[in-house]
Parts: structure tokens; C-alpha cells; sequence
């Protein structure tokens, strides 16, 4: 991969997606042409929101997109948490605390590359600083979830 070309003026940043799936993503602005997510959490810097995305394997499923403002400059705590019924965005700093659910149930789309943190391609990279970022799988009444969660800092 090539070194990225983003500065602080691209419009979407990629904070933590699986860039390439059998996921068929609808005309999305936050998700450049030659990517396939089906697992994305998106920076939009001139509107300062996040977006969270998912896709099913199963075309039946409706892709969820849940969109949270953000604060830039300042620490933002962010969570994608998918328990296999719903998936939750949330973002929280100093001033607010945003969360939104949406049900999503199946499988996310299969991924051909791990999950990235950071960029998917050179006109995508994140500027700004992540302090940690966590990924994990639990058993959560009795179903398989997935939480991603860092705390960051858009520029």
C-alpha cells in the first residue's frame, strides 16, 4: 500500500473498516468507489459526524447506517458493538453523549482482509490521534458480539 495522501482537509477519514467484502455498498459518499466495507466506521470532517456501517450477507437484510456528531479537536470516545440482533454507534466526549441502535440481524458480509485501522487506501487516511483501540469477540446472552471501541481525536 502506498503512503497516504490525506490531510486534514479530506472530507472522509477511516477510523476501523474491513475495506473489502462480498458486500454490495449502496452510492455512500463516505466510502470511495474501489472499497467494498461491510463493517466501517467513517469520518466525515465537514460535518463532523461518524458513520456506522453495516452490511449482511443476506440481500434480504436491510445495511444499517447509523450516523453521531462528533467534537473535533477534542477527545471522542467510540464504540461499534454488533451482538448479532442490533448493532449500537456510540460517541461520547466532554459535552455529549450519543448512542443509536438499529436491528440488524444474519451475518456481516465476509471480509477478503482483516479489519484496518486507520486508512483502506491512500485518499481515506484518518488524520488525527487514536490513544487505543480495542477489538474483541464475547459471548453475550448466549450470542457471538463484536466491540470496537478507541478513543480519538479528529484534526
Amino acid at each position: 500500500m502506498s503512503p497516504a495522501t490525506t490531510s486534514s482537509t479530506s472530507k472522509y477519514q477511516v477510523l476501523a473498516s474491513n475495506c473489502h467484502s462480498k458486500a454490495k455498498p449502496l452510492d455512500l459518499l463516505e466510502v470511495t468507489q474501489d472499497l467494498t466495507p461491510s463493517l466501517a466506521i467513517i469520518a466525515d470532517t465537514v460535518k463532523q459526524q461518524l458513520l456506522f456501517l453495516a452490511y449482511s450477507d443476506d440481500l434480504n437484510v436491510k445495511p444499517v447506517k447509523i450516523y453521531l456528531p462528533y467534537e473535533a479537536d477534542v477527545p471522542n470516545s467510540v464504540e461499534l458493538v454488533f451482538n448479532g440482533t442490533s448493532l449500537m454507534g456510540r460517541v461520547y466526549s466532554e459535552k455529549a453523549n450519543n448512542k443509536k441502535f438499529s436491528l440488524f440481524s444474519g451475518r456481516i458480509a465476509a471480509s477478503s482482509g482483516p479489519l484496518m485501522v486507520g486508512m483502506c487506501s491512500d485518499k481515506d487516511a484518518f488524520y488525527g490521534y487514536m490513544d487505543r483501540v480495542c477489538t474483541y469477540l464475547s459471548l453475550f446472552r448466549g450470542k457471538l458480539a463484536m466491540y470496537i471501541s478507541t478513543t480519538l481525536k479528529v484534526y
